[in-house]
């Protein structure tokens, strides 16, 4: 299974030229890729305003492959749950099962998927007109038991905006999710395999494991940002290419894509390899031994 990981698009009802063009190299990027779902790590929009949620979910109709979106903190600016509830789904019912959670994957763009080989379950971490973020124990509650009830056997992914860990680049940690704590408790008890988050407009990856000795290691991925002029870091918009073995049950690589409008493997940097790239200019990168990958 390929995962196109994203976030922090910011799309607006009117976009200026230059943003506009990554929005639709995005788009025709991921129409000849043959990825099998697109996860959008919020901040889809750029204030929360009607009209641009109606832009965004023109352009995201474009879309044949499968979609699943939850909210950044700039998705809920200005009141903006309210549009995202009625263009997306309906927040206050998002994780709320099905009758029967095996054929009726989701009920439009829900986050939550349970399939034969895989369960994948979004939560909501931002808070209206705040960039911090909080899970809550009757939302932690509620996702223990999503994958305590229908994980068995199955990789298990969970998805939310803000970011988990500190990386790179990240400035003063005063955006992170306030109770931090209890995820990583939620994360460890129920064996998940791949946290997918967004927020920090930089790709990178890290592994957690609890406790001393334990061999269950998840891995943590945050994406940059297709469409953002001000990446950070990483100087170039990009996204992330996830490859998941369902069978064994396990990451068979992730990569950094290179927003460039069109789809090639040569543009995609192994997340082992990204990690070794360090902060820098454009310039300084067209002259490393990484600019081959462009």
């Amino acid at each position: 299974m390929r995962i196109i990981h994203t976030g922090d698009l910011n799309i607006k009802e009117k976009m200026d030229q230059q943003t506009n063009e990554k929005v639709f190299k995005f788009i025709n990027e991921i129409k000849d890729s043959d990825a099998d779902l697109l996860v959008v790590a919020g901040d889809i929009v750029e204030s929360g305003l009607e009209d641009d949620y109606y832009k965004a979910a023109e352009i995201f109709e474009m879309l044949s492959i499968e979609k699943v979106f939850i909210p950044g903190n700039r998705d809920f600016y200005n009141g903006g749950n309210v549009c995202f509830s009625a263009c997306f789904y309906d927040l206050e019912s998002a994780l709320d099962l099905p009758e029967d959670p095996m054929t009726q994957r989701r009920n439009g763009n829900r986050p939550l998927i349970i399939d034969k080989e895989y369960i994948l379950v979004g939560i909501c971490t931002p808070r209206r007109d705040l960039s911090t973020g909080v899970i809550g124990h009757g939302q932690k509650r509620l996702t223990e038991n999503t994958f305590k009830e229908y994980g068995i056997n199955k990789y298990k992914i969970l998805v939310m905006h803000h970011h988990l860990l500190p990386i790179p680049i990240g400035g003063l940690e005063e955006n992170i999710i306030n109770d931090v704590g209890d995820i990583i408790r939620m994360i460890s008890d129920s064996y998940i395999d791949l946290v997918l988050t967004g927020h920090q407009h930089h790709p990178w990856a890290s592994e957690y494991s609890s406790g001393v000795h334990n061999k269950h290691y998840t891995t943590i991925l945050t994406c940059g940002s297709p469409t953002m002029d001000d990446p950070r870091g990483f100087r170039f918009n990009s996204y992330n290419v996830i490859d998941v073995d369902e069978n064994s049950k396990k990451l068979n690589n992730a990569y950094v894509k290179v927003l460039t409008g069109s789809w090639s493997k040569e543009q995609m940097i192994p997340m082992n390899e990204f990690v070794k790239i360090p902060p820098q200019t454009k310039k300084d990168f067209m002259q490393s031994e990484f600019a081959h990958y462009l």
